[in-house]
């Protein structure tokens, strides 16, 4: 593999870790859910 092509898969592969450590939009039965968790303890 020539260097461009590994600096490539290492920009997306950088990107998709990012993108899967931003805060997440959560639908509202999830938190909820999560709601009703911590009123329980």
């Amino acid at each position: 593999m020539d260097i461009m092509g590994y600096l490539s898969i290492r920009t997306w592969e950088a990107k998709r870790e990012k993108k899967k450590n931003e805060p997440r939009r959560m639908y509202i039965d999830e938190v909820w859910n999560m709601e009703a968790d911590t009123w329980q303890t």
